[in-house]
């Protein structure tokens, strides 16, 4: 069974903030290679939403831990989609794989001891919160 075409355009719609919100956040840090993760970001928006028919059937409690640990997956994806553009565009010096998963551990590492996931925490709340009645 298709989604509707309104859950695939709002969980695109969801993942090119969550774009925005990582150029704002990143780029000066870590400059061109953003570049991976925020084309791949209406794709990770849309991976993402999946987790919205589980979201609505919980707890809050276990409604901020799914938020939480979505926030982290789609960093952690974002990461591994900026590694492999910077591997593609040979703007690496390192073997891929070490290219891959540095960029991914970088950007777990900076979204927890920065202290932002303190900030992104309530917003990947509320994205789920916004994208679970397109999904029911």
């Amino acid at each position: 069974m298709r989604p509707p075409v309104r859950n695939i355009v709002s969980a695109t719609a969801s993942g090119l903030v969550w774009s925005g919100l990582a150029w704002i956040l990143g780029a000066r840090a870590l400059g061109t290679m953003f570049i991976g993760g925020l084309i791949a970001s209406p794709l990770i928006g849309l991976g993402m939403a999946h987790v919205t028919p589980w979201w609505i059937r919980r707890s809050v409690p276990v409604r901020v831990a799914l938020a939480l640990g979505v926030l982290y997956v789609a960093a952690a994806l974002f990461g591994l989609a900026a590694g492999a553009f910077d591997v593609l565009a040979g703007t690496s010096r390192l073997q891929p794989a070490q290219a891959v998963i540095g960029s991914m551990i970088g950007v777990v590492w900076g979204l927890t001891f920065t202290g932002a996931f303190i900030v992104l925490l309530p917003l990947a709340y509320l994205n789920l919160k916004l994208l679970a009645p397109v999904r029911r």
